[in-house]
């Protein structure tokens, strides 16, 4: 699995429910039932042990949370989630740079400057 995290499991629980829209009033009832097995089956996914009402009650407590609605409202917004997407490299991936001068080479090979 490449994403890890929150962001994982929502794209998880959207593939898990891409086919599930429908036009017709009759067929609701049918749709509603099939959406809740498909959450209960991601809820299962996330937490295996746990019974579906506790997961229903553990998600309303965690989706009370500031930085948890925060987090949401970036993704519906398409803003940078994380440091790396704000500045299109990670840290760790950037490369230092020796500034160099002949002069003073000396005094400033201790320097070290991050792009």
């Amino acid at each position: 699995m490449v994403e890890v995290g929150l962001l994982a499991e929502v794209e998880c629980h959207v593939l898990l429910c891409t086919n599930t829209a429908s036009d017709e009033a009759s067929l609701q009832y049918e749709n509603l039932a099939d959406i809740m097995n498909k959450v209960e089956y991601w809820a299962h996914l996330l937490y295996p042990k746990m019974k579906f009402d506790d997961f229903i009650a553990r998600v309303e407590t965690l989706g009370d949370r500031r930085m948890l609605k925060t987090y949401i409202e970036k993704m519906r917004l398409g803003m940078p989630l994380t440091d790396d997407d704000f500045t299109g490299t990670s840290k760790m991936d950037a490369e230092p740079l020796r500034e160099h001068n002949d002069d003073m080479d000396s005094e400033r090979d201790d320097r070290v400057i991050l792009r």
